[in-house]
C-alpha cells in the first residue's frame, strides 16, 4: 500500500505543487440536483446559496424531505392542519402548520415561529435526523445539543462542511448528503423511501441513483490498490501563471503520467501538454521518489526536492481505509462515470471547485472543503484537509523553481502569448 500511495502522491504533486490561490467550493451543480427531484427550489433570485437560512426556509426543507409537502399542501386546505403563529409567511403556511400538527416542530414563542430567524447546523441536523427517523424527544435516540456529532456519525453530516456561519450551501450539502443514508430501522436510503412513497419521481432520481452506484462501484475498485504496483494517470487543469510582473497567462495542462513502484523506489514518467490560447507545447518530464527526495528531469534540467512523504502515506492510508467512504464524498462530486475498455474500468469524477493557498502542497487523497482557507507556504492533508505543518523555505523554493521551468519553456516554446 505504501509503495502505490507514494506513486498517487507523486502524480498528484506533479500537478499541484504549482502556485494556486485559495478560495471556497459551492454546491450548485448538487442544488440543480435537488431542484431536479423537487426537493429544493431556490427563490425569484436563484439558489442564493451565500446567505443564510431562515427557520421558515428550512421547516419548508424538512417536510420535502419527509416526502409530505403535497400531503401539508392538502392537509391545510381541507382544514386537517393548522398552527398558532402570526409570523408565517404564505409559502410555508401548509409545511408549517403540518409539521406544528404532527408535533414536528415548535414555534419561539406562543404566537411566533421565529420564521426570518437563522437556522444554524444544529438546528437543521435536527430537521434532517427527523426526516431520517430519529427523535430528539424523551427516549429518542439522539439529544437536541447532540444533534451535529449524532448526524455525523450517521454520515449525514461532515462537520468540515459548515466552516463559520451555516449557509444555504451547506443546507444543500447536508440534504443531499440525507438522501444517501439509511432510514432508522430500515435498509432503506432516505432516496429510496421518497420514491417508494412517491414523493419523489424515479425518473427524476434516476441520475442520482446512477451517480451513487458508480460511485460505490468505484470505492470497491480502490479497495484493491494494495495489489497495485503501478498506477497510470490521465490529468488536466488550468492556472493563470504570472512572472515578474507581467501579464497573467492562462494555461491549460494536461499530463499522461505512468509510475511504476519497486521495493526502493517509485519512477514516473509523464508527458504535459502545455496550451496557452491557439499556442501549445508538449514536455516529456520524469520524477521519481528515492531516499528522501523527489527528483524531476525535464527539457535537460534535472531538480531534487527534499520531501519526507510519511505524513502523507499515513493520511492516505487512513483515508482509504475508512469505512465511511462510501457516501461521505458524493456532496464533492460534480459528476461520476465510468467507461469499459478491454484495459479494465476508467472512471472520471469531476469535484466542486476548490483551489489552494499560493506556494502550497495539497497531499494525495486530501478532500479540501467548502470555505477551507489555507494560509500560504503549507502542507495539507486529510480528509478533510488539514494545514500538518508550513512548507519550509528549500520546499517553497524547489515549488518555484519547477514554476519558473514552465514559465521559461513556455516564453520559449509559446512566444505568441509569453512576451
Amino acid at each position: 500500500m505504501k509503495k502505490l500511495c507514494k506513486a498517487l502522491a507523486l502524480a498528484v504533486l506533479c500537478v499541484m505543487s504549482l502556485a494556486l490561490y485559495a478560495g471556497a467550493s459551492d454546491f450548485d451543480g448538487i442544488a440543480q440536483e435537488l431542484k431536479d427531484v423537487g426537493l429544493f427550489q431556490g427563490t425569484d433570485t436563484g439558489f442564493e446559496l451565500d446567505r443564510a437560512p431562515t427557520r421558515a426556509e428550512s421547516a419548508v426543507m424538512l417536510v420535502r424531505l419527509l416526502g409530505a409537502e403535497e400531503t401539508a399542501k392538502a392537509d391545510l386546505e381541507a382544514g386537517k392542519t393548522a398552527h398558532p403563529f402570526t409570523d408565517v409567511p404564505e409559502w410555508a403556511k401548509a409545511h408549517v402548520a403540518w409539521l406544528y400538527t404532527n408535533k414536528l416542530t415548535n414555534g419561539i414563542s406562543e404566537t411566533e415561529f421565529g420564521s426570518d430567524s437563522l437556522c444554524n447546523a444544529q438546528m437543521y441536523c435536527t430537521f434532517v435526523l427527523r426526516a431520517l427517523g430519529y427523535s430528539d424527544g424523551e427516549g429518542g435516540q439522539f439529544a437536541y445539543d447532540e444533534a451535529v456529532s449524532f448526524a455525523a456519525e450517521k454520515g449525514v453530516y461532515n462537520t468540515a462542511v459548515a466552516q463559520g456561519e451555516f449557509l444555504r450551501d451547506d443546507v444543500v450539502a447536508v440534504s443531499y448528503q440525507a438522501l444517501f443514508a439509511k432510514v432508522n430501522g430500515q435498509e432503506n436510503t432516505l432516496l429510496a423511501k421518497l420514491i417508494a412513497d412517491g414523493a419523489v419521481s424515479q425518473t427524476a432520481a434516476q441520475p442520482l441513483l446512477d451517480k451513487q452506484e458508480t460511485y460505490a462501484e468505484y470505492v470497491a475498485a480502490c479497495a484493491g490498490f494494495e495489489q497495485a504496483t503501478g498506477v497510470d494517470m490521465d490529468m488536466t487543469g488550468t492556472m493563470n501563471v504570472t512572472a515578474l510582473g507581467a501579464e497573467s497567462v492562462a494555461m491549460e495542462i494536461s499530463s499522461e503520467i505512468k509510475t511504476i513502484v519497486t521495493d526502493t523506489d517509485v519512477q514516473m514518467e509523464g508527458i504535459s501538454t502545455v496550451k496557452a490560447g491557439e499556442e501549445q507545447t508538449e514536455t516529456v518530464i520524469k520524477q521519481w521518489i528515492k531516499d528522501g527526495g523527489m527528483y524531476m528531469e525535464a527539457k535537460g534540467q534535472k531538480i531534487k526536492m527534499p520531501m519526507d512523504f510519511s505524513d502523507m502515506l499515513a493520511a492516505v492510508q487512513q483515508q482509504t481505509s475508512s469505512v465511511t467512504l462510501a457516501n461521505d464524498g458524493l456532496y464533492q462530486i460534480d459528476s461520476i462515470t465510468a467507461a469499459e475498455s478491454d484495459e479494465g474500468t476508467t472512471y472520471t469524477i469531476v469535484l466542486n471547485g476548490a483551489v489552494i493557498g499560493e506556494n502550497s502542497i495539497v497531499g494525495a487523497g486530501a478532500l479540501v472543503t467548502k470555505n477551507t482557507v489555507v494560509p500560504p507556504g503549507s502542507l495539507i492533508l486529510g480528509s478533510p484537509a488539514k494545514v500538518k505543518r508550513a512548507l519550509t523555505e528549500e520546499e517553497i523554493e524547489h515549488n518555484r523553481a519547477s514554476a519558473a521551468e514552465y514559465c521559461r519553456a513556455a516564453k520559449e516554446q509559446l512566444p505568441a502569448v509569453c512576451r
